[in-house]
């Protein structure tokens, strides 16, 4: 009598590539789904043509994917495997990176629970851009660093080019000006009781006085040095006035860093009763 017919051993790969397949789906997403889609996308069905045949062309469709052709797989049910992680094809490559970035993480945060999952070419851009343009993360992510400043060269000699500013107003009321010489970094202080420009004005004409007239003085875009009144007077004098950027102290970083102890020392004499 003839021998019972034995069962064919199952593809030990095939298993484990479907296996694989099964666990690589990201959550809130079907593995027919995935299977669905790559059969709609002709990237995914040309790269799967040539994985099955090992041809790879000049096509510019399977080009992004020849570079890791050792790698790539097709399950049974013809989704495409790069490793562990499921290739995805074009429709569902959006929902994916929504999925990965439902809790709003950063962008190493969501690259790396990407990888666990799903890959496509390009996937690390995709995300970057999707990051970049999430209107809640921007919200409430810290400032980008701020543009490094240009080093500023030094000048040629003394009392050419000068840095003034206002210190103030103090307990007492009073203010005081500050101008520091870029090449020594002598600096010049005076009390003022009004900071208006016709105050500020008699105190350049004192200081001038003493060391004579410079190149150029850069301030900051205060009312006080912004107005016609202080623009007429060094335009007589034959000085350029440099205005910095609104809101950018550091481009006045000279006459700013030397006010720091100035106004510390200042306030603490006024907490103490001493005469300032």
């Amino acid at each position: 009598m003839p021998l019972p017919t034995r069962k064919s051993k199952p593809n030990v790969a095939d298993e484990y590539v479907n296996f694989v397949a099964r666990h690589a789906v990201p959550k809130a997403m079907t593995l027919a789904k995935v299977a669905q889609s790559t059969l709609k996308d002709n990237v995914l069905q040309a790269v799967t043509q040539s994985i099955q045949t090992d041809k790879w062309n000049d096509d510019s469709l399977v080009a992004p994917f020849y570079n890791v052709r050792n790698e790539l797989t097709v399950t049974m049910e013809g989704v495409v495997l790069r490793g562990h992680r499921i290739v995805m094809p074009q429709a569902l490559r959006d929902r994916t990176l929504a999925i990965a970035h439902q809790g709003h993480q950063g962008v190493v945060k969501t690259k790396q629970l990407l990888r666990t999952k799903a890959w496509w070419p390009k996937i690390d851009q995709h995300v970057e851009s999707l990051i970049k343009n999430c209107l809640a993360c921007q919200s409430v992510a810290p400032p980008n660093p701020t543009t490094p400043l240009c080093e500023t060269k030094m000048p040629s000699k003394p009392w050419s080019f000068l840095h003034m500013d206002l210190c103030g107003p103090f307990p007492s009321g009073e203010s005081v000006l500050v101008v520091i010489d870029a090449y020594s970094r002598f600096p010049e202080v005076d009390i003022l009781k009004s900071t208006t420009a016709p105050s500020i004005i008699s105190k350049l004409d004192r200081i001038f006085s003493t060391h004579g007239f410079p190149d150029s003085v850069t301030s900051d875009n205060g009312p006080q040095f912004a107005c016609h009144e202080m623009a007429d007077y060094f335009s007589q004098l034959g000085i350029k006035h440099h205005h910095v950027t609104p809101l950018w102290p550091q481009a006045n970083g000279l006459v700013e860093s030397f006010m720091k102890p100035l106004n510390k020392a200042i306030r603490t004499a006024h907490a103490q009763g001493q005469v300032w």
